[in-house]
């Protein structure tokens, strides 16, 4: 019988044999190459990772927010909400770049340590979009943003469950998807969850401000089945539980497609 398993863990999705029959297809041995490579970086930089080397990216208690200039602040913002937005459609675009171009930005993000935490998590994903990531962890310019997002990770738990705090680890969450932040992304993911569940925002009345409370839900729903389903574990989201319904999202849609 032949081998039909995926090579490695759950986020393979193409046994060898796959890949054998995709280089075969296009005729050349560059995918192949691709996959080994992605395979060997993670069991290599991600895999052997402890957690100490991973607790010392984040390990500052307060980090003092990037200075960045506005024109380089409103592209990282807009290409977080040409590119990723329609695909998280969390936030609610005019409410967040009323206060991002505030004049008063700077006392907004030292009092309001949830928003500052959201704050830093779209200009790292926008950042990262606009080709300032990198593939290893702690460096690059999207990461001197995002630890800041880390740093008020305890702040976001300790003022209790509230919308702001969710959707900056829900940004945070997308942000930590990159194959160089997965062993933090359970954790904020995990928050995530909860906090979703214990805000309620599963069920069908909600009070105020259904329409992102609904968007920001399904958001979570969708990361933590996905890595739920990558992970091989169960999902901490009940499926009998959920009653709100999937809101419309007009920016997500394409032409006829949705």
């Amino acid at each position: 019988m032949q081998d039909r398993r995926a090579p490695s863990s759950g986020l393979a999705y193409f046994s060898d044999q796959k890949v054998d029959q995709l280089v075969q297809r296009i005729g050349d041995s560059r995918i192949r190459d691709l996959v080994n490579g992605i395979d060997a970086a993670l069991q290599s930089s991600i895999l052997t990772r402890t957690d100490e080397v991973l607790s010392r990216l984040g390990s500052e208690r307060r980090c003092t927010p990037v200075c960045i200039p506005a024109g380089e602040s409103r592209l990282y913002i807009g290409q977080y909400f040409d590119t990723l937005h329609p695909v998280y459609p969390f936030l609610n675009r005019d409410d967040f770049e009323k206060k991002a171009f505030s004049p008063d930005l700077d006392k907004t993000l030292e009092d309001d340590l949830q928003y500052s935490a959201l704050y830093h998590a779209v200009l790292a994903l926008g950042c990262q979009h606009f080709g300032q990531g990198s593939f290893d962890p702690g460096e690059g310019r999207a990461w001197e943003l995002f630890r800041v997002c880390l740093s008020h990770t305890a702040d976001i738990l300790n003022f209790g469950d509230s919308l702001l705090g969710l959707q900056a680890l829900t940004a945070m969450s997308v942000f930590s998807m990159n194959a160089c932040y997965l062993q933090v992304e359970h954790s904020i993911l995990a928050e995530a969850t909860r906090m979703a569940l214990a805000l309620r925002y599963h069920k069908s009345a909600l009070e105020g401000g259904q329409a992102v409370c609904r968007r920001t839900f399904w958001v979570i729903y969708h990361l933590e089945k996905q890595y739920s389903f990558q992970a091989r574990r169960s999902s901490g989201i009940a499926d009998y539980d959920v009653g709100c319904p999937i809101p419309n999202v007009p920016e997500a849609t394409f032409g006829e497609y949705n």
